[in-house]
Parts: C-alpha cells; structure tokens; sequence
C-alpha cells in the first residue's frame, strides 16, 4: 500500500488502495472513495475536536456515504477520547414543508446536544435538505454539511449551515436504490426498505473496504504527521 501526504490543506487526493485480497464488486461502490476521501479531509478538523454528537443521513442515495462517515467518525472519536455519536436518517424531498413537524419531533427526540452533521450524496442546491435544515435552524441547533459531490451552487446560499463540505469529484452513487437499500417516496419522512438483499450485501462490504482504506490513509498521515513534528527544527 502506498500513500502520499503533506501539511492538512494540501492532503493527497490520490485513491488508496484496499488491502491485499480485498475486491470492491460494484463500480458504483468504486467510483465513490475517491470523493469520499476528499469530502472526508475537509471535515476531518473538526471531527478530531468532537464537535458532532448526531449524523443525520439522508436517504436515499446518502445512505452509504453515512454508513461509511459513521464508522470513520466514530473510529477517530475512539481515538481521540471523544463519546461515540448517534447515526440516524431521514428521507431527502424537494418542497416538503408538509414533512416539518415530523423532522423537528424527530430530532427532539434523538436530543442533539452539540452539532449536528448532515450527510448527503449531491449539494448542488441544497432543495432536498431545506426542510431538514429549516428545523434545525428554527430549532437553534447549528449544523453541518457534508456532500460526497459538489461543490455547491447558488441553491445553497441562504441553507444555515455554518459550513458546507463537499469534493470536487464525480460519484456515480446518487439514485442507486439498489446499493443503499432503501427507496423513498414522496411525502414520507422516512425510506423504507428494497427487496434487492445481494446487492445491498454486496455495497455494505464494498463500504466497509472504503472505511478501512481511509482508516488506513488517515493512520499513515497522522503517523507522518506526528514524526514530521518531532524533526529538530534547523
């Protein structure tokens, strides 16, 4: 395995590489660790300070990358003494004023004591995570963005959120129903679950395979990083 690494704002973009014996089975899978690594260092500053304690993912095509951002968060919070954070999703919708209520009971319910983290496939406009957003801004709680494709456009200006995260890189992850195991319909708060079991399997595994390679990247950098400034200064 082999790795690149320099100062936080210049990290490598390079895909790494999975473990010896280890296949991602869907290309889908495939193309999406690239730009989840990239979206992963521009929030990785604060997910070493600890600043989120909830992970709202939005389904359906979010669900992956949420999955994927729990296990690594939840690895560097372990890592760094901080408690474990809730996972939870809520279904994306275009002009769902009408889901509201039911978000805001929702997140009252899982009680988010510090920042919240939004995770979505696509932020090009923001539309499918307004109501989302509405309420927590109506419910004083700060939050997040983080998109596995971006950057975002005009739509998102005005969206509350203290910042927005997102890569640069094209994934092929948005509407596959699928891979994420979930489909959603309209009007409803929640996804409900596909009949397609492989392949959901399959994409779980392909998942878990990203989660270690950036693991893996992320121990070698701070490794480098920790050697980096231990070297005298000349």
């Amino acid at each position: 395995m082999w790795w690149c690494w320099g100062q936080l704002n210049n990290m490598p973009v390079e895909t790494p590489t999975t473990e010896e014996g280890s296949e991602i089975k869907h290309q889908q899978m495939a193309n999406l660790e690239r730009p989840m690594m990239e979206a992963f260092k521009e929030v990785l500053p604060n997910l070493e300070r600890g600043d989120y304690d909830l992970i709202i993912g939005i389904d359906a095509s979010g669900r992956i990358p949420t999955l994927i951002m729990d296990k690594l968060i939840n690895y560097i919070y372990t890592k760094n003494g901080h408690d474990s954070l809730k996972t939870r999703f809520l279904a994306g919708a275009r002009n769902a004023s009408s889901k509201k209520e039911n978000v805001e009971d929702k997140i009252r319910e899982w009680n988010p004591q510090k920042k919240v983290l939004i995770v979505e496939d696509i932020a090009f406009t923001c539309s499918s995570i307004k109501h989302i957003a509405d309420c927590l801004k109506d419910m004083n709680i700060h939050f997040d963005i983080m998109a596995v494709q971006g950057p975002p456009l005009d739509g998102c200006e005005g969206i509350g959120a203290d910042n927005i995260y997102s890569s640069s890189q094209y994934s092929s992850i948005y509407g596959a129903r699928h891979l994420s195991g979930v489909e959603k319909d309209a009007g409803h708060t929640f996804s409900k679950a596909t009949e397609d079991r492989k392949s959901v399997r399959e994409a779980r595994a392909d998942a878990d395979i990203i989660v270690s390679d950036l693991i893996n990247w992320y121990e070698f950098w701070k490794q480098e990083t920790s050697e980096r400034d231990r070297r005298p200064v000349k």
